[in-house]
């Protein structure tokens, strides 16, 4: 019994950990990458019993049968919709816990830098380690888009020069 507790404790551990570190996962590539190493760190019992276990020892292991239990129609049916139930419970409460504050946390970030005056070019000079940053004129409401506008502007400009 202690044995079981103990197993269940360290799986909400586990699940309550990867929950909160996948959440704070911003981007697709590493949201990926976290999963498989998540994926690894669940797995890592039965790796180390593949890489320390001795060859006739494993091989005694698997050959053992497993242990019978009755299930009846109505208890198998109960436990789909018991772990069912767990699930959708989990699944909701770290989607309204984890997930949507750090979306709205994103969304803020996202109105803050996009929203309101955007009529200046900020860049990052990666030797110096500085910003630069410059207005820019304001983008005109017109039927052409973002790069046939910048070609105006250059053809403009050299217009201007000659």
């Amino acid at each position: 019994y202690l044995f079981c507790l103990l197993r269940f404790g360290i799986c909400a551990m586990l699940l309550f950990a990867g929950i909160q570190w996948l959440a704070n996962t911003s981007s697709i590539q590493d949201l990926i990458l976290n999963a498989v190493a998540l994926g690894a760190v669940l797995d890592i019992d039965s790796i180390m019993f593949a890489a320390m276990m001795p060859a006739k020892l494993q091989m005694a292991i698997q050959d053992l049968e497993a242990i019978k239990v009755k299930y009846t129609r109505r208890r198998s049916q109960m436990e789909a919709i018991v772990l069912f139930v767990v699930a959708a419970l989990v699944a909701s409460l770290s989607l309204w816990f984890c997930v949507l504050p750090i979306a709205g946390a994103m969304e803020d970030v996202k109105a803050r830098f996009c929203g309101g005056l955007q009529d200046f070019v900020v860049a990052e000079n990666p030797d110096s380690q500085m910003l630069f940053a410059t207005v820019t004129n304001p983008l005109q409401a017109s039927s052409k888009g973002v790069l046939e506008l910048a070609v105006e502007d250059v053809v403009h400009a050299s217009d201007l020069s000659d």
